[in-house]
């Protein structure tokens, strides 16, 4: 028991033992209604934990996630090996009509014909 609940614990004892039977079951009566708003009853506490996904949920859903993080990178990585022999075949072709006399522009993206 904490010293805020012993304070309240003797004011409350204080206010009771000063009080006629009147007075003290206002007060009862009115921290009783305090109380009921101010707290969570079992029913609403349910309802609200009901929409929580449970632990087994979350952890699927993080595996679905990494599996798909995985896909993506594995994606990214086989769209960079195209992508390299595209740029080794232009050196290629770059080196190849220069030894042969045959102009090539390199494509370059914006360019204009």
């Amino acid at each position: 028991m904490g010293l805020d609940e012993n304070l309240l614990r003797a004011k409350l004892t204080y206010i009771l033992n000063l009080t006629t039977m009147n007075e003290q079951t206002k007060i009862l009566t009115e921290l009783k209604d305090l109380l009921e708003k101010s707290m969570l009853t079992r029913e609403a506490l349910e309802e609200l934990t009901g929409n929580l996904a449970t632990r087994d949920e979350v952890a699927e859903l993080s595996s679905l996630i990494n599996d798909f993080i995985d896909e993506m990178k594995h994606t990214y990585e086989e769209l960079l090996i195209p992508a390299d022999q595209v740029n080794r075949m232009e050196d290629w072709i770059i080196e190849a009509s220069s030894k042969i006399g045959l102009p090539y522009e390199p494509f370059t993206s914006g360019s204009e014909k």
